[in-house]
């Protein structure tokens, strides 16, 4: 197992593993947000209590993203959304075996499977797919600029349980967003069957 930190979080990256991966779109995170969650981060590395920090990044940067999805929602554009698919699918397989994601309008959620694959840093191709997409999806919206920000939150799953509540997390996101009552609704969700129930 190694723990890089590449500009503000920390990657752990093992081989033969299980990684929750959030990433979202540029301009989504107020700067004071980015702030206090980057402080209260710190102070959890420095104490020890790494185990934390997908706490931490859920309670302040996810549950910001889902409150302010009106602001910026791109990835509703059926073919924005449609591309960023097409760019995680194209290392399914390869890569990874994909467990779940979910695209909420302004970030994605994605669960894979590394057990059996030749070892790859999880930045390489995270970073693959977010250039692809973002390629693609600015000639859709007609822009130039950033589209996705070069950090990614990933965490490493540890057991069933908690891999069990990470998907149950991720599939609920647009029910707990208030888009849909049942998970099965949000168009933008996909759970691989091995893993329902």
């Amino acid at each position: 197992m190694k723990i890089e930190f590449r500009r503000n979080l920390p990657h752990i990256y093992a081989q033969d593993a299980i990684y929750s991966i959030t990433f979202r779109l540029a301009g989504t995170i107020p700067y004071n947000i980015f702030q206090e969650y980057s402080e209260l981060k710190r102070d959890l590395l420095k104490n020890g209590k790494v185990h934390l920090l997908k706490n931490l990044y859920n309670e302040h940067i996810d549950s910001y993203l889902d409150s302010s999805c009106a602001m910026n929602d791109w990835l509703m554009n059926v073919r924005i959304r449609d591309e960023v698919v097409s760019a995680i699918n194209y290392y399914h397989l390869v890569h990874y075996k994909i467990i779940d994601y979910c695209m909420m309008p302004n970030h994605v959620h994605l669960i894979i499977n590394t057990f059996g694959f030749d070892p790859i840093p999880l930045g390489n191709f995270l970073g693959s797919i977010k250039r692809h997409s973002a390629r693609k999806a600015n000639k859709i919206l007609g822009r130039l600029g950033k589209f996705w920000p070069g950090e990614s939150y990933d965490h490493l799953i540890r057991s069933r349980n908690e891999l069990a509540e990470t998907i149950d997390y991720v599939i609920h996101n647009p029910v707990k967003a208030v888009f849909v009552r049942n998970w099965e609704d949000w168009d933008g969700t996909y759970l691989n069957e091995k893993y329902l129930g």
